[in-house]
């Protein structure tokens, strides 16, 4: 597994009788061997991995030194092009629709075929990178994402846009209003989800269709709650259909947290207020409290070192 992007290596090597030796020098990687030599070079074929990078310097006389550095190549993850459909596209209804993309690996090549196409309408619609069609899909807005990983387990998504239309029947939408996109939660709480949903021939909708990505359907309303989302990100979606089956959705995503992790964040931010609790002004009514409670600690240390009252 190679990289391609350069990395630049450059160092200098003195020595008291011969001066300059920086032409000496010697790199290598214990995971790739010889890397080059010389004071500066170029190099773009390091493995991904933690190299270990021995420098060696040598006088006249043959007398060698060196000195090592650790050097950390992550993997990069694959690009990713979605060619069709355009973005923001317009089709009829029943119409063929096009998907394609390509997608390429500095490690893997190219891995187009490994594309994952799915609409947040209709869920998986497809893979790979050769041209497919479908004609079948449900009159909305829809969100078409692309999905390709790599061997490393390195994701690149992209996203279209396109509305699939019919003529005589207008598709709903939806927007969520609750709870805020990005908002934390803790587990086993309560959570308020709430959405609008509007049709131009039957006007506000309230049977809209709630799911997460991990846990799947929620809910059925314009309103519900719900205490059952484990730790972790989701994808909260908003389905509404219509009465003629055409569909609107919107999505956010939330994070559900850890109760002790809530816990301990709320117990150190309670600290940190108390310790910027500012002293009472002497006029403050905890004064007089503070000061009965320094004279009786007086009074005590009195008492138990045989002192007076």
């Amino acid at each position: 597994m190679k990289i391609t992007a350069a990395v630049e290596f450059f160092g200098t090597a003195t020595d008291y009788g011969d001066g300059d030796v920086s032409d000496t020098l010697v790199w290598t990687s214990d995971r790739d061997g010889l890397l080059g030599n010389g004071q500066t070079f170029l190099i773009s074929s390091l493995s991904e991995g933690t190299h270990v990078i021995t420098v060696t310097a040598q006088d006249d006389s043959g007398t060698e030194t060196s000195t090592q550095f650790t050097v950390i190549v992550r993997p990069t993850p694959p690009t990713l092009q979605i060619e069709s459909p355009g973005d923001w596209s317009y089709w009829e209804v029943g119409s063929d629709i096009g998907f394609y993309g390509t997608a390429y690996d500095t490690t893997d090549g190219d891995i187009s075929a490994m594309i994952q196409w799915s609409s947040l309408l209709d869920g998986p619609i497809g893979t790979g990178q050769g041209y497919f069609y479908r004609n079948d899909l449900s009159v909305g807005t829809h969100i078409i994402t692309a999905t390709v990983t790599d061997s490393d387990g390195q994701t690149a998504t992209m996203e279209r846009y396109m509305t699939v239309a019919d003529p005589n029947n207008s598709a709903p939408s939806v927007y969520i209003y609750s709870p805020e996109w990005g908002s934390q939660h803790s587990e086993n709480t309560s959570i308020s989800l709430q959405a609008e949903a509007y049709d131009y021939e039957e006007g506000e909708l309230t049977n809209i269709q709630w799911s997460s990505d991990l846990q799947g359907p929620l809910g059925v309303g314009a309103s519900i709650s719900t205490s059952a989302l484990g730790v972790g990100t989701h994808q909260i979606k908003a389905l509404i259909t219509d009465s003629s089956g055409a569909k609107g959705v919107y999505a956010i995503t939330i994070h559900v947290v850890s109760s002790l992790t809530s816990l301990a964040r709320e117990i150190a931010r309670e600290s940190l207020v108390a310790s910027r609790e500012p002293e009472p002004r002497p006029d403050s009514p905890r004064l007089p409290e503070r000061v009965a409670l320094v004279a009786a600690l007086t009074s005590e240390s009195r008492n138990s070192s045989g002192g007076v009252q």
